[in-house]
């Protein structure tokens, strides 16, 4: 069996009015999922705009058995029968992983609401994957080793454009993302990879749902 991760960004439009039933059905797959499915390493969801309407997905599954145990589930077929119902758009990004690592502790805790999550999509120039992704997996691994307050670090290459690189950063807060765009490895990550990036698109988006299984580590 293929033992490569399945890690997926699904990007979802809801009507306002359609935002309360979503948050309700999205918090219940992620309970019945973790740490039910033990394959199902991370769910999460959050949005970017005032009104809640575009949300964007993000799963993480050890292999894909376990995203087939998942969607054969019966909770995660009804959140899926959901999504068809009250969604007017869906675009599912299915990505190679690249580096992937987050701290021991589940996101399920107390100060979760002040998580700060960031998703980020850069366009790298041909000629440079190879040099961009070293310098991408040594920043992930130093930042998620030094900095206490950076939760989840996930990279990833979209398969159908391998120059199409996403991030998925969570951190505790505000004060933990400030400190990060502010250490000299970040500050050496921004100018090796500046000549490399054709486009930068960050987005900050507020939490809705996220939770993992502990300690993850893919590289």
């Amino acid at each position: 069996m293929d033992e490569t991760p399945i890690f997926k960004i699904t990007k979802l439009n809801i009507a306002e009015n359609d935002r309360s039933e979503y948050i309700r059905e999205a918090e219940k797959n992620m309970h019945d999922s973790i740490p039910a499915e033990e394959g199902t390493l991370l769910i999460g969801s959050g949005h970017d705009d005032a009104q809640g309407e575009d949300n964007y997905e993000v799963e993480l599954f050890r292999n894909k058995g376990a995203e087939d145990l998942h969607i054969a589930a019966s909770h995660a077929d009804d959140f899926a029968e959901v999504i068809d119902k009250i969604a007017t758009s869906k675009k599912v990004i299915d990505l190679k992983p690249e580096v992937i690592t987050t701290h021991a502790q589940k996101a399920l805790n107390s100060y979760a609401d002040n998580f700060v999550m960031r998703l980020v999509k850069v366009e790298v120039k041909k000629g440079n994957e190879e040099a961009f992704a070293h310098s991408v997996k040594k920043e992930i691994t130093t930042s998620i080793a030094s900095e206490p307050g950076m939760e989840i670090m996930m990279s990833g290459t979209n398969k159908e454009n391998p120059n199409e690189w996403y991030f998925v950063e969570v951190y505790a807060n505000d004060q933990a993302y400030d400190s990060h765009v502010q250490t000299p490895h970040y500050e050496e990550y921004i100018e090796e990879t500046d000549g490399m990036v054709e486009r930068r698109d960050v987005k900050t988006l507020v939490r809705d749902v996220l939770a993992t299984q502990g300690a993850i580590v893919l590289d």
